[in-house]
């Protein structure tokens, strides 16, 4: 049971989204525009790479994608344009009571719920990854080159630890080994290697959660599809407190899930929560299987039934063969993903929000009686890839379908910066090598931060009045090289101009319920809005961009102290990485041996570094199929998580250095290079 919940730990730090349908929710009800709603949360952009394998040419202009649509668009546009009404942007607004106070007021603390959640509160962070795989035609060996670094919350001791797992067969089993990084508690190798096959994940941020609003008599029951009542179903949980009492919670569940409302203090409506993870037909995440596959036949069989966290893998072989799969269960929605994908509280007979394509569909999106035949998207309607002609698949959370894709995954994808930089880093090039996909792995180079420098820049010298410190910061900005050095004072500029610039244009249409605005599109969201000077989201106050954009400059150096010369703002002398040790806060001395204290951090939350306070890349792995015993592993302190033991942190100065080493896997490299042996005997 410890190393099942372990695995739902990860479950949930990488596929929960409610949070964030709350939050959108209170802040559409404040801004009652389609159009604004639209603005904050896109669904993919111009900017997105799908790992299809098509070769692509960077000089030309890309197409923007089909905005994302819902199967019951239709219905509803019509109904607006019926009505006089605009169509709403996300979902259908008749499951929600725009004039209900507990709408309109912020549900919970924005960064305590995440908190709560396990989610990093930094702005920018999500829980992602990055991923690649290069077929042999590029390569300087002839054979495939694979990387993977995951974006988690950097820890004391770390999340992962490196194993080389070895087991000879028995029984008419096949013989075992396979490296790479795995969980405490965890029996497998999660991302990394065998002889055959190697692999990488990042998070496909599908959605699998829904929330419907329930209709409850006060008496205990809950009013399910088919109209009757029925008595809410409730869990006795018992939490053992060491040194203390145990403590019983009970979990009120209708037929979608458990009520959120004990978490929602401020909520008034039973909302429950459905969850893929809470469907007891779904038990399955095949690492031994993945482990001891020995080519994309069977690695590929053993994908087919991951049931959770969704994720994109890339794979490579001993063969020469590379693939993209996107894994992982995710609901069918026949009638459209709203808000809140319910039925209305009075109309609990609709089945058109529940999961699957329902036996009586007849496109009335109408059902008497709700029999689901197929419930999730079959694994072979899901992205992939298999060698394709470029040579060359990439993912880092970012939209992976194309217009064409007849499923809906999500609406909610990562900022397209670091996948787009990783491609026009590799694609296209020949003789790649280890170190330079390392390279790629520590970049630091922003594009949309660069972009907005040279807006802001712009902005100054069309703003009458601005004094000699505005001009130089427009200098420094206009000479950028866009990348986010520790030195940069350009960086320090852009990064805090950006920073103060957010409450300047959210305040004003969404009053306090600004803070509760979180989208993991956000900073194309705020490229799109600056950059095409968006009329509906200039502030009263200012007359044009050049003078808000001006004053976010101002602002940024305000708010972020910045020296009188600006020349010198380093941008490491803020921007730091700090990995505390969680017993820090209580035994000092504790935190002082085991912490890494302030650091100088480059990179930001758009470079293919993804990086904040105390998040980024938990472990850094290339696996080169010309050198099995020359690939690397790299995660972020080390294996030990003693602070006494002589091998505690001794990892750190790769990873924050940018550089690595190898992690030999034959018998006879592992014995050239072993110093020291640890046996444990039972």
């Amino acid at each position: 049971m410890d190393s099942v919940s372990i695995g739902m730990m990860m479950v949930d730090m990488l596929d929960t989204h409610w949070y964030a349908k709350l939050s959108r929710e209170v802040v559409a009800a404040r801004l009652r525009n389609p159009k604004l709603e639209s603005d904050l949360y896109p669904a993919g952009s111009w900017r997105d790479h799908p790992p299809t394998g098509h070769v692509v040419d960077w000089s030309q202009p890309h197409p923007a994608p089909a905005p994302a649509r819902d199967d019951d668009e239709d219905d509803l546009s019509q109904a607006s344009s019926a009505s006089g009404a605009p169509g709403p942007a996300f979902g259908t607004w008749d499951t929600i009571n725009l004039n209900s106070p507990s709408v309109l007021e912020p549900h919970e603390d924005p960064r305590a719920l995440r908190d709560l959640l396990g989610l990093p509160d930094c702005d920018g962070c999500a829980p992602g990854s990055n991923n690649w795989v290069i077929a042999g035609k590029h390569t300087a060996s002839g054979k495939p080159l694979l990387s993977n670094d995951m974006h988690l919350g950097l820890t004391v001791p770390n999340i992962w630890y490196m194993a080389d797992l070895k087991a000879d067969g028995t029984n008419g089993a096949p013989s075992y080994h396979a490296a790479g990084v795995t969980l405490p508690g965890m029996p497998f190798v999660i991302a990394g290697h065998n002889e055959h096959v190697a692999w990488g994940f990042t998070a496909l941020y599908a959605d699998v959660q829904d929330l419907y609003i329930e209709k409850l008599d006060g008496k205990g029951n809950f009013q399910d599809l088919d109209t009757q009542w029925k008595p809410l179903r409730v869990d006795h949980e018992i939490i053992k407190v060491r040194g203390g009492k145990d403590i019983t919670l009970d979990v009120q569940l209708t037929a979608h899930g458990p009520l959120l409302n004990p978490l929602l203090t401020h909520e008034t409506r039973p909302i429950a929560l459905k969850w893929t993870l809470y469907d007891t037909t779904l038990n399955t995440m095949p690492l031994y299987q993945l482990n001891v596959a020995s080519n994309w036949a069977e690695f590929s069989a053993a994908l087919a039934t991951w049931c959770w966290p969704t994720q994109n893998v890339v794979y490579s072989d001993d063969q020469g063969h590379i693939a993209y799969q996107a894994i992982g269960k995710v609901p069918i929605r026949w009638g459209g993903m709203g808000v809140f994908s319910a039925p209305i509280p009075h109309d609990v007979m609709n089945g058109r929000f529940e999961w699957g394509v329902p036996s009586c569909h007849d496109g009335s999106n109408r059902c008497s009686v709700f029999t689901e035949i197929k419930v999730y998207i079959p694994y072979d309607a899901m992205p992939s890839a298999f060698d394709p002609p470029s040579g060359f698949l990439a993912t880092a959370n970012s939209r992976v379908t194309s217009e064409k894709f007849p499923h809906i995954l999500t609406h909610e994808w990562a900022d397209p910066y670091r996948v787009e930089r990783i491609y026009k880093s590799l694609e296209g090039r020949d003789h790649l090598t280890p170190a330079d996909l390392l390279a790629v792995q520590t970049d630091v180079y922003s594009e949309v931060d660069q972009e907005l420098g040279q807006r802001f820049a712009y902005a100054i010298d069309h703003t009458p009045g601005a004094d000699d410190r505005l001009k130089k910061a427009a200098d420094l900005m206009r000479s950028w090289d866009g990348r986010l050095t520790t030195d940069s004072a350009a960086a320090s500029i852009v990064t805090q101009a950006r920073r103060a610039l957010w409450p300047m244009i959210l305040e004003p249409k969404l009053g306090k319920e600004a803070s509760e605005y979180h989208w993991s599109e956000s900073d194309f969201a705020e490229e799109e809005i600056i950059m095409r000077a968006k009329a509906d989201w200039l502030p009263p106050a200012y007359k044009n961009w050049d003078a808000l954009l001006t004053d976010a400059v101002r602002k940024g150096m305000e708010q972020g102290k910045a020296p009188a010369d600006v020349a010198q703002w380093s941008y490491g002398s803020w921007h730091v990485v700090d990995i505390e040790h969680p017993l820090a806060k209580f035994l000092p001395m504790i935190g002082r041996m085991a912490g890494t204290g302030k650091q100088p951090q480059s990179g930001d939350t758009t470079t293919v570094k993804q990086v904040g306070r105390d998040f980024g890349p938990s472990q850094r792995f290339t696996m080169d199929w010309s050198n099995i015993d020359g690939s690397t592993e790299n995660i972020v302190l080390g294996e030990s998580g003693n602070p006494l033991s002589p091998y505690f942190r001794d990892q750190w100065n790769n990873w924050y250095g940018g550089t690595t080493f190898a992690f030999p896997f034959t018998s006879s490299a592992v014995a050239a290079q072993t110093q020291h042996t640890l046996r444990l005997l039972p």
